[in-house]
């Protein structure tokens, strides 16, 4: 019996290290440890395709979610769910490597070199994507996700399908992003030949588009719509209850009323439209 009480102190200090462990290392603060790096379990390969699953990684709940990094140049992808993973795909020495880090969960970190197309499964809700440098990442199935931001630029191209509370798109220099989203709460921000393809629906959605920015949303049924395109932008979308239009510069506005909608417009050299 001693020794049975002795053991579950140990544990309970055990347990209160690791948790102090965890409040000293807040998200956005984690620097992972690079002299740890193991490769990640190989799930399969096939046909030049390596695959990976996380359920390889204990202490991980399955979501589902596929992630797909094409091989190109300078494509970068981060993962973070309040620090409790860490996903980078990078490139050095004109070769891409996938560093991963499960700090909260006690699975191994890890540097994988990216050979052909990579395929991912990863079992935790992803908050933020980026890919720049004529980077591509396509994501499918992403869903029930609580929030999730974007950032592409510099002609890279993201794919994504997503049901979240709050969407947020940032593209800029040539980027392109296409995807279908569900979203109570959606802020797209467009700007330098910036495009966008989104369908899905939101309940409320900003949308701003400067220097020749595009936002295609004709099959994006947005209740209510707040609007401003200038220098030559153009913002296409459905709306279905009110619409809060600005356009100047030559920017663009067309929408399509799903039923009898409250529209207000600012007009300083632009054109706000039916389509």
């Amino acid at each position: 019996m001693k020794r049975y009480f002795l053991g579950l102190t140990f544990l309970s200090l055990l347990l209160i290290f690791n948790s102090c462990i965890v409040l000293n290392n807040p998200a956005g603060q984690y620097e992972p440890d690079e002299s740890a790096y193991k490769p990640l379990p190989v799930n399969r390969e096939r046909d030049g395709i390596t695959y990976f699953n996380t359920r390889d990684i204990r202490n991980i709940r399955v979501k589902g979610l596929h992630l797909e990094i094409m091989k190109s140049h300078k494509s970068e992808l981060e993962v973070s769910s309040n620090n409790m993973q860490y996903l980078r795909v990078l490139r050095f020495k004109d070769e891409l490597y996938m560093f991963y880090d499960f700090p909260r969960t006690g699975a191994e970190s890890g540097l994988h070199k990216m050979e052909h197309k990579f395929v991912l499964y990863i079992n935790q809700p992803v908050f933020g994507l980026r890919a720049d440098d004529t980077g591509r990442i396509a994501v499918r199935d992403l869903l029930f996700t609580p929030h999730l931001d974007v950032q592409v630029a510099h002609a890279g191209s993201i794919k994504c399908d997503v049901n979240t509370q709050e969407f947020s798109l940032t593209g800029e220099a040539a980027s392109g992003f296409t995807g279908w989203v569900e979203a109570e709460k959606m802020e797209v921000y467009l700007k330098g030949a910036a495009i966008a393809d989104i369908g899905g629906f939101s309940e409320k959605s900003e949308i701003f588009a400067k220097e020749s920015a595009r936002f295609n949303g004709g099959e994006l049924h947005a209740n209510h719509v707040t609007a401003d395109a200038g220098s030559r932008s153009k913002i296409v979308v459905s709306v279905g209850k009110t619409l809060d239009a600005t356009v100047s510069a030559r920017g663009e506005i067309h929408y399509h009323p799903l039923s009898e909608i409250e529209k207000t417009e600012k007009n300083d050299g632009g054109i706000v439209r039916l389509f």
